[in-house]
C-alpha cells in the first residue's frame, strides 16, 4: 500500500496545503474490492492506495462493472452508442479479440470444422473490465483502459475494441446482449 501523498516531490492532484473550508473537490477513481466486513469494504485503487469505504457511500455514489438488474437485447449498434458515451464510468465488455498467435495450435486441431469453431471461440473472447479512453469511430473501435492489467505503465492498459465484434455490455446494472 502507497502510504505518501505526493507519491514523491511532485503532487499529481490537489495540493492539500492550500485546501480552504467550504471548497469543492472532484475525484474519479477505479478501485477494486479487497476485503468486505460488517458495513464497511476495503478498496484499493490503480496506484495501490487502499482506504475504507462504507457501504452506504458506496450505494449512493458508485457503479459496478459487474452487477446485473435487467439484461436487454438490442442491436450492436445501440451497444456501441452506449459504450461512445460512457465517458469514465466503468463497465465489463465481452466481445472477440483478433487472434495475434497461434502457436500453440496443431493440425489435428485444425482437422473438423467443429474443432476449429470450438478453437476459434477459445481463443477469441475476451472480457474487459475497464472505463472508455478514446473513440475511434472511423476505424470502428473504441479504446478502452483495461483495469485488470497490472501494469504501471498506462499504455500497456490501453485495448482497442472492435464494434463489430461486441457480443454484450454490463453498464449501470443493465447488460445489452447484441441481437
Amino acid at each position: 500500500m502507497a502510504d505518501n501523498i505526493n507519491r514523491g516531490s511532485e503532487i499529481h492532484g490537489c495540493d492539500p496545503s492550500r485546501l480552504k473550508v467550504d471548497q469543492y473537490l472532484c475525484r474519479v477513481s477505479y478501485v477494486k474490492v479487497k476485503e468486505i466486513s460488517g458495513n464497511s469494504v476495503i478498496v484499493e485503487n490503480q496506484f495501490g492506495f487502499s482506504w475504507v469505504i462504507w457501504k452506504q457511500i458506496i450505494a449512493q455514489e458508485m457503479v459496478s462493472a459487474h452487477q446485473v438488474d435487467e439484461e436487454k437485447k438490442v442491436p450492436r449498434m445501440e451497444i456501441v452508442r452506449i459504450l461512445q458515451n460512457a465517458r469514465d464510468t466503468i463497465f465489463s465488455v465481452g466481445f472477440r479479440k483478433k487472434i495475434d498467435c497461434l502457436e500453440s495450435v496443431t493440425l489435428e486441431d485444425l482437422e473438423t470444422p467443429p474443432k476449429r469453431k470450438t478453437l476459434a471461440k477459445e481463443f477469441t473472447h475476451r472480457v474487459l473490465v475497464g472505463y472508455l479512453y478514446q473513440e475511434e469511430p472511423e476505424m470502428e473501435r473504441s479504446v478502452v483502459i483495461d483495469l485488470e492489467i497490472e501494469d504501471e505503465n498506462f499504455e500497456a492498459k490501453k485495448c482497442f475494441v472492435d464494434h463489430s465484434t461486441i457480443e454484450w455490455l454490463i453498464f449501470n446494472k443493465v447488460k445489452y446482449i447484441a441481437k
